[in-house]
Order: C-alpha cells, then sequence, then structure tokens
C-alpha cells in the first residue's frame, strides 16, 4: 500500500495551528482572565469536566426544583444604573480594592498588585503549597488549606 506524505510545510503549518488552537483553549479554560493563576488545581478541573461529560452523555439534565422557574431579568431602571456605575469614579474601600456605585448597582474592582501580601508555607501529599493571605487577615489553618486544594 502506498502512503501520501503531506508536504513537510504542511505538516509545520498544520501543527502550529493546532498547537496555537490548543493553547488557547487551555488558557481560557484553566487560568483566571488576564493572569497567571489557575482557576483550580488542573487535575480537580479536569475531573470535574469529565465528570460533566460522561453526566451529559448519559442524559443527565438539571434539576429545576434548586432553580429559580423564572430567568434573571433587569428592569430598566437598573440598566441605566449599571451604565452610570461604570461612568463613576472609582472609591478605594480597602487597598487594591475599590468600588463604583450608582442606585442598586455597585460594582467592585480589584487590583491585585496594590495589596500587600504575607505569604505562608504549608506541607500537602509531601508538597510544599504557598498561600497568600492580604497583610492583616488570618493565617489560614491546615485544614483549611486542606480543604481549598484537595
Amino acid at each position: 500500500m502506498i502512503q501520501k506524505r503531506l508536504p513537510r510545510k504542511l505538516r509545520l503549518i498544520l501543527s502550529f495551528l493546532l498547537a496555537f488552537t490548543l493553547s488557547g483553549f487551555l488558557y481560557s479554560e484553566l487560568y483566571i482572565s488576564g493572569t497567571s493563576k489557575l482557576k483550580m488545581p488542573v487535575d480537580k478541573y479536569l475531573g470535574l469536566k469529565i465528570e460533566w461529560i460522561i453526566y451529559t452523555a448519559q442524559g443527565g439534565k438539571i434539576d429545576m426544583k434548586d432553580k429559580k422557574e423564572t430567568p434573571l431579568v433587569y428592569g430598566q431602571e437598573t440598566i441605566e444604573n449599571i451604565k452610570n456605575a461604570a461612568l463613576q469614579p472609582l472609591k478605594q474601600i480597602a487597598p487594591g480594592t475599590y468600588a463604583q456605585t450608582s442606585g442598586n448597582v455597585t460594582q467592585i474592582t480589584y487590583r491585585e498588585n496594590e495589596v500587600e501580601w504575607v505569604e505562608y508555607t504549608y506541607q500537602l501529599g509531601g508538597k510544599e503549597i504557598k498561600i497568600r493571605v492580604p497583610k492583616g487577615q488570618e493565617k489560614p489553618t491546615q485544614d483549611e488549606v486542606e480543604e481549598m486544594y484537595w
């Protein structure tokens, strides 16, 4: 049987396109938007995705008893307040935390680089985990850190 191979340049272009598409998808799925911080540990995230795929493949449906029966709809006044809040000046609430308010709408903005952090080190499953906490907050307990990562 004779096999035809794709020309080398075409294979190279296709591999670049595949790599670019895959990295863009993984970046949007695994990382918090615009940062280098993971949404959650990769193994937990992939486990949740696999569970969701299996659940939907088996015809799973969301139980509406736990959900509101009517969709969330904003009134005209709220829509206007959302627009107006974006035009308000930022008011500092705490270091790195700002708010804009208009009527019943409050928009909060976080600037991580303006917060003073204290770093704590924990041992989890033989690995060293570092946790950053804003200065002045209590140090998380070992149980709290284990609950976040396990």
